[in-house]
């Protein structure tokens, strides 16, 4: 099994593509207390950039000491003094000497940075976006649909913004505040770029992170991998994915299509009468027409076949920047006998084909799972017409008696403690299902960024993900990149939605399955 050191040799060497990578899209054991619980230390040069120091001859091309890397305890965080950051937040020596207990801001004791000579020298590293007082983090999101506002957002990047602050509220990371910039991706490939540019180039931001829509990130991840800026996003077919560098902040879309698969399965075998798909086989697809979609429905395809199930059709259409009509696509799907519609794409593109299906009588149910149609604001948009449908989430409903639950339910009563806590009450009920993706977009590092230390570069913070292992301050299942050979997997159980004709959703079963 692959170390994180191989796994981090293997995203250091491989050679960057100018033009084409595989990428993703979509909607944290250590609680966000101890995140921010250390002692905290500055320097001294105010607000100053720390240039890149240059590597000699005793680093690696890691930027460690070549003496401390052959054989760390998997998940340590090796430090270029000869120390390195353990699994349990110790700072330890080569030899295993613990010189800062877990949570210390800075080492003290023999082989550590303060007892060598020339110490205040910058440990080799690429600081590119940090200073003594602060960290610029980088989000790209469709702010707006091409230049109109799009609301599909809004709530996602409201909750982004309310838990960013409430981190700097409680210290920030290891004294230095979180500087969000967002940049409006547009939900276009050209907006992509656009993003990758001020993001990456002209805010250069330590680290970049991207929400939903997988062109999109295709383009910003190209442009972080070229920098070498480490880069987390959502989504994605896992076989074009798999290499690019990406951290998956979510599932993937084949984790997301197979359960589905897996729960239309059960539900088609359940008597008549107990399920809207009861004795429905065929399933058709709408897909947007993108590289980074189509190998998930192949594997959808597979999945289907083995719960009993047929996939009937595959139809492709473009965004809804470029496509507006649907006739033909709902023709083909009719005339192959669809009786379960699921899409694979965004919803604003389903619910003008649910708005074109009402005076066509289109005769199938709908079913989803992510795509970010698991929204309340996603349901909204399809007109009362998916009372009954099922839809599966990354996480438990924003109200829900299992809150507490950690195990069924992850950190969804501390998302929506501290939402409260900034905003209020009625602002959780109005805005918190949506917003509480923004939970996610900043939880997904907060660790790596601790246990990248006082003196955090890149390389740091890449080392610091790739030690996760079942990482569970988030609001969906755990994330694991420690030993994987393929960093865009993600999250592995989901939570069952109904679609209510109220235009919200309520959640079936106690949290995270992967059964049904």
């Amino acid at each position: 099994m692959a170390t994180p050191i191989d796994a981090l040799r293997r995203m250091q060497t491989q050679p960057t593509l100018p033009v084409i990578l595989g990428v993703g899209a979509a909607t944290l054991s250590l609680l966000l207390a101890s995140v921010v619980g250390a002692v905290y230390v500055s320097g001294e040069g105010g607000d100053q950039e720390v240039a890149t120091a240059r590597a000699d001859d005793d680093l690696n091309e890691f930027g460690f000491d070549k003496d401390t890397t052959e054989a760390l305890p998997e998940g340590s965080v090796p430090q270029a003094d000869g120390t390195f950051v353990a699994p349990d937040g110790s700072i330890r020596t080569a030899d295993g000497t613990v010189v800062a207990p877990p949570g210390s801001a800075k080492p003290s004791g023999p082989g550590t940075t303060a007892a060598k000579p020339g110490a205040a020298k910058p440990s080799p590293g690429d600081r590119t976006g940090v200073t003594d007082t602060m960290i610029k983090w980088g989000l790209h999101a469709p702010k707006t649909f091409d230049g109109a506002p799009l609301n599909l957002a809004e709530d996602p990047l409201e909750g982004t913004q309310i838990y960013t602050d409430a981190l700097n509220e409680a210290g920030g990371i290891h004294g230095r505040k979180i500087e969000l910039r967002i940049a409006d991706d547009r939900y276009t490939v050209s907006g992509g770029r656009q993003a990758a540019n001020e993001l990456i180039n002209d805010y250069k931001a330590f680290f970049v992170s991207g929400t939903l829509g997988v062109d999109q990130i295709f383009q910003v991840a190209a442009e972080a991998r070229k920098q070498g800026v480490p880069y987390i996003a959502g989504g994605g077919s896992e076989s074009v994915f798999k290499d690019i560098g990406m951290f998956q902040s979510l599932g993937s879309y084949d984790t997301h299509l197979s359960l589905l698969a897996d729960m239309l399965g059960a539900e088609s075998k359940k008597p008549a009468g107990q399920s809207i798909y009861s004795g429905l086989t065929k399933v058709g697809v709408s897909a947007l027409d993108s590289p980074y979609i189509t190998p998930s429905v192949e594997t959808f395809r597979a999945a289907l076949k083995r719960n009993g199930l047929e996939l009937v059709a595959v139809v492709k259409v473009q965004k809804p920047t470029e496509q507006t009509s649907y006739a033909s696509q709902i023709q083909a799907l009719r005339d192959a006998g669809t009786e379960i519609f699921v899409p694979a794409q965004d919803p604003i593109t389903t619910s003008r084909q649910v708005a074109e299906c009402v005076s066509q009588r289109c005769p199938w149910k709908y079913a989803a799972s992510n795509f970010a149609h698991e929204s309340n604001t996603a349901l909204s948009l399809m007109g009362k017409q998916w009372v009954g449908v099922k839809a599966l989430s990354g996480g438990c409903y924003y109200i829900h008696p299992n809150e507490g639950n950690k195990a069924q339910c992850g950190q969804l009563k501390r998302a929506r403690e501290e939402w409260i806590k900034q905003n209020g009450q009625d602002d959780w009920v109005k805005d918190g299902q949506g917003g509480i993706a923004g939970y996610q977009f900043v939880h997904v590092w907060t660790k790596a960024m601790q246990d990248a230390g006082p003196d955090p570069t890149r390389e740091r913070l890449t080392a610091a993900l790739l030690s996760y292992r079942g990482y569970d301050n988030l609001v969906t299942a755990p994330l694991t990149f420690s030993g994987s050979d393929n960093l865009s997997h993600g999250y592995e159980k989901v939570v069952i939605y109904e679609a209510q004709s109220n235009d919200q959703w309520r959640q079936l079963g106690p949290g995270f399955t992967d059964q049904f």
